[in-house]
């Protein structure tokens, strides 16, 4: 079963704010009954509304917030977690669904974004990507070179690029009350200071792959004092 609305029936951002309070706008306030309508049936549930992009999933309920097409309200790329501006993507064969979230402007591998080391000012030897598709189904790790390095950390925090556009009380020029919201879907890991290509690879929950790669930093030669002479 497929149900569509607007607001999320549910939502993650109590924990993410640190608060056990949401608006009343930003949620169903009455979802305890329509569980309880849903409990017979395998379902997703498809909603948006909250200018964000994540997935929650309760026994067989599946739902699915959808980032906006008009990203931060309109003013400029990204929403307020660092998700593009997009919409999702839905194939049906039969009963089976699957569904991918499709970046505006982009092609249609864009799933992910990475930030160099130090991009995070609270987590500074720490590479980020951001994923914002993804679910507790997929598998995240990094290479450096060809070599397999391990997983990455998923941690709550802000998107750098978000932080970068939206913090403050004269940005984004257009939304000015927008800041950059604490989002679930970043991933983190440790890298020396000077450390190869490093690419981070997703797999998701029906195998397939995609990926996104940061070159080395150049290195800067260090000045050269051109040698005294004495006469």
């Amino acid at each position: 079963m497929v149900v569509y609305l607007h607001i999320p029936v549910a939502s993650s951002r109590p924990e993410r704010l640190g608060s056990d309070k949401l608006m009343p706008a930003e949620r169903l306030q009455n979802r305890e009954a329509l569980y309880r309508l849903l409990e017979p049936y395998r379902v997703h549930v498809l909603s948006g509304h909250t200018h964000e992009h994540e997935h929650l999933l309760s026994g067989t309920l599946h739902e699915h917030v959808h980032g906006a097409v008009c990203g931060a309200w309109w003013s400029g790329n990204i929403c307020w977690d660092g998700t593009p501006n997009g919409y999702g993507v839905w194939e049906a064969t039969g009963e089976e669904l699957r569904w991918r979230y499709k970046a505006t402007g982009q092609p249609a591998d864009h799933r992910m974004r990475l930030y160099p080391r130090g991009a995070d000012l609270t987590a500074p030897t720490d590479i980020v990507a951001n994923i914002w598709d993804w679910d507790p189904a997929c598998a995240v790790v990094w290479y450096e070179g060809g070599d397999r390095r391990g997983e990455l950390s998923r941690r709550v925090g802000l998107d750098p690029l978000s932080a970068r556009l939206h913090t403050g009380p004269t940005l984004p020029r257009r939304r000015p009350w927008v800041e950059p919201t604490p989002t679930g879907h970043l991933f983190y890991v440790a890298v020396p200071e000077r450390t190869g290509t490093v690419t981070v690879e997703v797999t998701d929950r029906w195998g397939a792959r995609f990926a996104a790669t940061l070159e080395p930093a150049p290195v800067t030669p260090p000045d050269t004092v051109a040698p005294t002479t004495t006469g």
